[in-house]
Formats: structure tokens, C-alpha cells, sequence
């Protein structure tokens, strides 16, 4: 059986409303990735696509993954990529992550692992402070800016997977 969502809290300050967005999106899109069981789905359905595009289900899972990590590690806390982000070869294919060929089970396991991290960073941090990381032209940005960027990320990512779920088995909704 699915374990029940956990609403987004109606009052509260910016920060634990903002994390309680983030957090519902991320527990809507572990739903879409299960059957009504609560069990994992196969393989064969996570990687199906929805033509023209050959985005997937289990391409979506590890680039979910790859932006956590990149967001906190590289950006907020200005580390370098944890593995396997560190050793892809970027060059040969910008969308590495969407491609990853670790067995979902760990990629979903991992997935979990960086979000309650980047949770937990976000969660101690001052919004107002700026990323000890910046891009290659020294951009930096604001706790805030990156914790609002993630629901932003999410979202879109949760309406693609709503579209690849109906059509992959006609579920709708959470």
C-alpha cells in the first residue's frame, strides 16, 4: 500500500512553506514511480518513452538525483560532484544523468539519500546567505534562490512524469 501524502502545511513562515512544496512534489513523484501496491515499478515501464521525446521515467529518477546533488553539493557548498556525477563523461554526453545505467533500485535509493540531504541543508541554512560554489562567470546564489529554483525543478519534472505515467498505464493523479 502507498504511504499517504503529507500535505504542504496551509500557515508557517517562507521557509517550511517552501519546504513543504518541495518536499509534497518529491513524494508525488516517488508515488508515480510505484504501482498501487507501493511496489517499485518494472524496468520496462520506467523506461518508456512518450514519442517524439525519449524521455523516461527512469532517466527522470537519476536526473531528479543529479540536481540534488549538483544544487547542494557543487553550488550551495561549493564541493565537487559526488559519485557517479563526477566520472561521467559530460563532453561525450551532456545528458549523462538522463542516461545513467546503475539499476533503479539504487538510483531510486540515492535519489531519497540526496534529497533528505539537500532538505536537511536547506532546512539549517540562512536563505539570505550566499553558495560558497558560483558558475564558471562567478555567479553565486542565495539559499532561497536555489530552494525556490528546486520546487521550480520538480514541478516541471512532475508534470512530465504525470504525461509518461497515463500513457505508460493510464494512472492519473498522485
Amino acid at each position: 500500500m502507498k504511504t499517504p501524502l503529507r500535505e504542504p502545511s496551509l500557515t508557517g513562515n517562507e521557509k517550511e512553506l517552501v519546504l513543504g512544496y518541495l518536499s509534497f512534489q518529491q513524494q508525488v513523484f516517488i508515488r508515480k514511480i510505484h504501482n498501487e501496491h507501493g511496489d517499485l515499478l518494472s524496468d520496462e515501464v520506467l523506461s518508456k518513452a512518450l514519442p517524439p521525446s525519449t524521455m523516461t521515467l527512469k532517466g527522470m529518477i537519476a536526473h531528479l538525483w543529479f540536481v540534488e546533488d549538483y544544487w547542494r553539493q557543487e553550488v550551495l557548498l561549493g564541493q565537487n560532484l559526488p559519485q557517479p556525477w563526477q566520472s561521467m563523461d559530460w563532453d561525450a554526453d551532456p545528458d549523462a544523468d538522463w542516461h545513467i545505467r546503475l539499476p533503479t533500485p539504487q538510483c531510486v535509493t540515492r535519489l531519497q539519500d540526496s534529497m533528505q540531504a539537500t532538505h536537511r541543508l536547506l532546512e539549517a541554512s540562512n536563505w539570505d546567505q550566499l553558495s560558497t560554489g558560483k558558475l564558471k562567470d562567478g555567479t553565486r546564489f542565495s539559499y532561497r534562490w536555489v530552494a525556490l529554483h528546486l520546487v521550480e525543478e520538480w514541478g516541471r519534472h512532475l508534470g512530465h512524469a504525470d504525461l509518461l505515467r497515463e500513457n505508460i498505464d493510464g494512472t492519473v493523479g498522485d
